[in-house]
């Protein structure tokens, strides 16, 4: 599978367009992060609980640091489902956002959970292999992270198996790899940007609550919408350039 070629600018802006359109394409990325502050919090609960019952250190001290240690490998297991969880899910969510239709969570979440492991699998194949790329020449590397950046797409859309799937993603890939690298470098260098010139506000804060308050919500926002940008990306492009015919010709044109 070779599929079509595809121009860069027209992937950032109508995957980010898709966003604009469809907000609740970040639901999962707000459930994520749910998830992923809920040990944090509940760490400062019970901390603020034995301070105001004026508990002593050596009274809470054992206790308190086996739940801890407990509760963050628990929620540590829980965050890595529900991470796999949500990369599986988005190839579905995005199909759906693309087609224009009600996008199903349930069927996409569904789907995901099937190819569970699959989806582990092939992440650790790539991962062990990038990372021997990147130790012995470092640019084979990232032609490996380049040709299998499509791979969960492939895994959950067409059913794939792990090594199957890595190989779709590879021969959708291989005439594409500066393409590619390029929709999977520059959301990196804007988030960088975006962030650094937003951490400037924080000049203001500690001043006015309702400023702290604001600097808070935006950040959260930016990185609520980068986070999902970036996820969709891979699952966009396959949808779009690299299914079928048959499967594409419901598409419609999001950039208008």
């Amino acid at each position: 599978m070779t599929g079509s070629k595809f121009d860069v600018g027209d992937v950032l802006s109508d995957s980010l367009n898709l966003i604009v359109k469809r907000p609740v394409i970040t639901l999962p990325i707000v459930v994520l992060i749910v998830i992923t502050f809920t040990p944090i919090l509940l760490l400062v609960m019970v901390e603020s609980l034995s301070e105001y019952l004026n508990l002593q250190v050596e009274t809470i001290g054992g206790w308190m640091e086996g739940f801890i240690i407990i509760s963050f490998l628990l929620f540590g297991v829980i965050f890595l489902i529900a991470y796999v969880l949500v990369i599986g899910a988005y190839p579905l969510i995005v199909k759906d956002a693309i087609q224009g239709g009600k996008i199903d969570f349930r069927k996409a979440l569904g789907a995901a959970a099937g190819k569970f492991f699959t989806i582990i699998g092939a992440g650790i194949v790539a991962i062990l292999l990038i990372f021997l790329g990147l130790i012995f020449f470092i640019i084979p590397g990232l032609i490996i992270m380049v040709l299998y950046f499509y791979c969960i797409p492939a895994i959950v859309i067409e059913n794939r198996g792990p090594i199957d799937g890595l190989s779709a993603s590879e021969a959708f890939a291989k005439d594409k790899k500066f393409t590619t690298f390029l929709i999977y470098l520059i959301p990196e260098i804007v988030f960088e940007i975006v962030f650094n010139v937003s951490g400037i506000l924080s000049v203001a804060e500690g001043y006015i609550w309702l400023i702290d308050s604001v600097i808070f919500v935006i950040n959260l926002v930016l990185f609520i919408v980068f986070t999902a940008w970036i996820l969709i990306i891979p699952s966009y492009v396959y949808v779009k350039y690299a299914m079928k015919d048959e499967e594409n010709e419901f598409a419609m044109d999001i950039s208008g």
